[in-house]
């Protein structure tokens, strides 16, 4: 995981530009098979532009209001522990079954690196206030191998 610095520093404002424009590609390719459809399905050429315009105004919040959502997510699962498997049906099968104990063997190893993790971020969070940069690059030397971690748990 890669944090952004918060001071001013020309190559970072460049990384957020590059990053901005990636995002924004992807709207516009999205964009283009729709915008084609509407203007060649149009019964005049003021119809086929009005059809675009709609097209532009509708859709491209809607693209940033995806990529917000995600973003919201993400954000609110470095903060409360998510669960090991999220489909509750297949969960219960497994509560019931004879691999109910390994379950509850990972769940409990992903409880503890996650609760590493809090901890780790409150230090972080203590360590990008006084705008230290060791401790940042300890931190974040230290959120990589706890996502490894987290990561090779969930892959037995």
């Amino acid at each position: 995981m890669q944090s952004i610095p918060l001071r001013f520093n020309r190559k970072i404002q460049y990384l957020v530009r590059n990053y901005w424009w990636f995002f924004f590609s992807f709207l516009i390719s999205e964009q283009n098979q729709s915008q084609v459809g509407r203007y060649l399905t149009g019964s005049s050429v003021t119809q086929s532009r009005l059809g675009l315009v709609m097209n532009g105004l509708i859709k491209i919040p809607m693209q940033f209001f995806i990529l917000l959502i995600g973003t919201l997510v993400f954000t609110f699962y470095q903060f409360y522990k998510p669960p090991v498997f999220f489909n509750n049906v297949e969960l219960d099968r497994i509560n019931q079954s004879v691999f109910h104990d390994a379950y509850v063997k990972l769940d409990n190893a992903c409880q503890l690196v996650h609760e590493e993790k809090q901890t780790s971020d409150g230090v972080g969070f203590d360590s990008l206030h006084r705008d230290d940069e060791q401790g940042q690059n300890v931190l974040r030397e230290n959120l990589q191998l706890l996502d490894a971690k987290s990561t090779e748990i969930k892959r037995k």
